[in-house]
């Protein structure tokens, strides 16, 4: 049930209890309760602090019979729970021993509570919490409840009129409105609400959309893990993020739901990776998505035209046209001097920088497979060759001095100053922002992403490549049977508009309204068509962006790269040995360490026996 026309609340970590921000916001409570006897009614009586009855409630779509009026007992709206729960069709039985509420919707919606609890169980899963003072009890032989829990529930919407002091009650059983979570940048923010009005109309879901950053989403969703509180549906960019125990403790097996969505269980059975199925049991929807659509470098070609220069072909000549555009594209003072190449790092990688690296060794991702052997290209010779090149480059300046401090949102504002020749970009990511800065009429920032790169003549060239899953979609295991149907339902309906292209050909949808369809159904091809189909691009330009495409598309890793190392590599003891070898790299890239430091470290490492351990079970990923 939606919570959006009702204040906001905020959660407390002790025993996650709900603290209700003000009277408003305790119109939010709904618990449930069978009405007692008289004799239970004079023993077991509560008496409230405070209480007032001067509480107005409506009911919409339910025919509710209240045998006493709604009072406010101690801050929190209190309502006879069997009368309430009966009229909404929900089944409510009475355990005379166990002082227990039950009340089961034909939705398959259910919720408990014991009287003088402070909780009550939704769907047999989550225990929702009010203060001590606003527990459910029993008064004149009825059993009272805060509407708090009413709200929590999948088929009823409790909205609130403050300055009139009265709250509407609805039965939205057949319509319930839908929390979404999914990864969005600003663009596509901005678009979210005309996505949400079409799916309304043309769908008949309300659909609250959360966008949250790329670069704080999983951080998002690790609270939201925590706390126990989740929306109805969300994106988990990496399916093997979190371990099996984890996940089947929060995300809902999916694999007997799927029989009534043929679309959506054809996206499990071609890729089960993504979608986490093993042993009968499915944990997600794969999200659609291109291989190819990974960070990759991307220049400045109106810089390049400027210059007279061609797109570099190798590591040597695009550190040519990197230090030619440093030194011949001026800037007034060494805070606005031109950068050659910018970027940030994380916490388990190099970050923006990790193409340099995949230049170098081939492989798109640490650990390559060769031979039915898995190799760690961390202890080659052609990693040791990308470190010297990015310690050349930054000695040189043409790195961002201050890459190993910056922010995803730190290095986009650098990308929109204008001031940077080359960043690792995604092809629709380079084409948005392209769109995005030549909507002002004095700027002509050109992005574009390169067809391919080379170490040095004689090697292959690479192209970008998603060494993670594609990412998938969970309902949570808070969500209700019936809701979650009704969730795949509309899951599956989007996927398919995806599938045809239907989003670019919804009447009015604009670049920003496309991002956001995009952020939340995926993509079905590699071009980013909606901002190409912009005025900011020339039939040239479109050009540019289909050959590098082209020539991507005719590239795989494979079978040549181990995929979802995640869960091995990056976690315990092998994160702390990961974590120290990211240490190390940045401090060579930097100066601050020599390339006979990285050797020693390299040699040092294959001695470890905590690094022969994992290389065992990473070898064990293949089987």
């Amino acid at each position: 049930m939606s919570l959006s026309h009702l204040p906001q609340f905020a959660y407390n970590t002790r025993r996650r209890s709900l603290l209700i921000c003000g009277l408003a916001a305790t119109l939010l409570a709904a618990p449930l309760a069978p009405a007692a006897s008289a004799a239970e009614a004079s023993s077991q009586q509560t008496q409230a602090n405070t209480k007032e009855t001067s509480i107005k409630l409506t009911f919409e779509g339910a025919h509710v019979q209240l045998p006493a009026q709604p009072i406010v007992q101690n801050g929190t709206v209190m309502v006879p729970a069997r009368a309430l729960l009966e009229g909404f069709g929900y089944e409510v039985k009475w355990d005379k021993e166990s002082r227990t509420v039950t009340a089961q919707h034909p939705s398959g919606t259910s919720i408990s509570f014991g009287i003088g609890d402070e909780g009550a169980t939704l769907n047999q899963q989550i225990t929702h919490y009010v203060q001590e003072d606003q527990a459910t009890y029993i008064d004149k032989g009825l059993a009272w409840m805060p509407i708090l829990f009413v709200s929590l529930l999948d088929t009823i919407e409790v909205r609130w009129d403050k300055a009139g002091r009265s709250a509407v009650i609805a039965d939205v059983s057949q319509s319930p409105k839908f929390n979404i979570a999914a990864r969005a940048g600003s663009e596509a923010t901005a678009g979210m609400s005309a996505v949400s009005s079409f799916i309304e109309k043309e769908w008949g879901n309300r659909t609250d959309l959360i966008f949250v950053p790329a670069e704080y989403y999983n951080d998002k969703i690790n609270v939201m893990i925590a706390a126990g509180d989740f929306p109805d549906l969300m994106q988990i960019y990496n399916s093997y993020r979190y371990d099996d125990t984890l996940l089947a403790s929060f995300a809902t097996d999916l694999s007997k739901l799927l029989g009534d969505f043929p679309y959506l269980k054809q996206l499990v059975d071609s890729n089960p990776e993504a979608a986490r199925a093993s042993n009968g049991a499915v944990y997600g929807i794969p999200m659609p998505s291109s291989a190819h659509q990974a960070p990759f470098p991307a220049l400045r070609q109106d810089w390049l035209d400027k210059l007279g220069l061609a797109q570099p072909a190798t590591m040597d000549e695009l550190y040519t046209v990197l230090d030619t555009i440093v030194k011949n594209v001026p800037g007034s003072d060494s805070k606005t001097s031109t950068i050659g190449l910018t970027g940030f790092t994380h916490g388990d990688s190099l970050g923006s920088f990790a193409w340099v690296e995949h230049v170098f060794t081939g492989v798109p991702g640490r650990f390559a497979i060769a031979d039915g052997k898995v190799i760690d290209t961390v202890v080659s010779e052609e990693q040791t060759a990308a470190l010297q090149w990015l310690a050349k480059a930054y000695a040189n300046g043409l790195i961002d001095p201050e890459f190993a401090t910056l922010s995803a949102d730190t290095v986009a504002d650098k990308l929109e100053s204008g001031r940077t020749a080359l960043a690792a970009l995604t092809i629709g990511e380079a084409a948005n922002l392209t769109a995005a800065l030549q909507l002002d009429k004095n700027r002509n920032d050109t992005w574009v992403p390169l067809a391919g790169l080379k170490a040095s003549d004689k090697s292959a060239a690479v192209v970008p490549w998603n060494t993670s899953s594609s990412g998938m979609y969970i309902i949570p295991t808070k969500v209700s049977p019936y809701k979650a149907k009704l969730l795949l339902e509309w899951l599956e309906r989007g996927l398919k508009m995806t599938a045809d292209n239907g989003w670019q050909q919804t009447a009015d949808f604009k670049g920003a309204d496309l991002a956001a369809a995009e952020a939340l159904f995926g993509t079905s091809g590699l071009l980013p068509e909606a901002a190409l189909s912009g005025s900011s691009f020339t039939e040239r330009l479109k050009g540019d962006y289909k050959k590098a495409a082209d020539a991507w598309s005719k590239v795989s890793y494979d079978g040549k790269v181990l995929t979802n190392t995640e869960s091995i590599f990056s976690r315990g003891d092998y994160a702390q040995l990961n974590s120290k070898t990211i240490e190390l790299k940045i401090k060579v890239i930097m100066g601050d360490a020599k390339i006979e430091d990285w050797r020693k470290h390299v040699d040092t490492l294959q001695k470890n026996e905590e690094y022969k351990e994992m290389m065992t079970k990473l070898t064990a990923l293949m089987k």
